[in-house]
């Protein structure tokens, strides 16, 4: 999934005009998925993109259990993802936005 990923990526909290951490804080979080915050089950409840020259951003709500949810079951969390074209032609995550985390707005703490 590292690969997806832009190393001059950033995520904000709450809103695109949040201040931004920057990729070290999204490779940490990305390695906590493979340990205690590991993914048992995710539905994607909501999913729009759109794309015009080399730019896109795809707006993502889903509901998600986590090993560490301590099974009080599915959380639901809105993303909005800007991605951008590399000169290869693929596609790669620049931009995560962390909008909604059950009806609240999320810290950075949180993540």
């Amino acid at each position: 999934m590292r690969g997806c990923i832009d190393r001059a990526g950033s995520i904000h909290f709450g809103a695109t005009e949040s201040p931004g951490l920057d990729f070290a804080e999204i490779d940490r979080a990305l390695t906590s998925l493979c340990g205690k915050h590991r993914i048992s089950t995710n539905r994607i409840t909501s999913l729009d993109a759109r794309t015009e020259g080399g730019q896109g951003i795809v707006d993502l709500s889903c509901s998600t259990e986590t090993a560490s949810t301590g099974g009080m079951g599915a959380v639901p969390t809105s993303w909005i993802i800007g991605v951008r074209q590399v000169p290869d032609g693929t596609w790669v995550i620049h931009r995560l936005v962390w909008t909604r985390v059950f009806r609240d707005r999320p810290r950075a703490s949180m993540w």
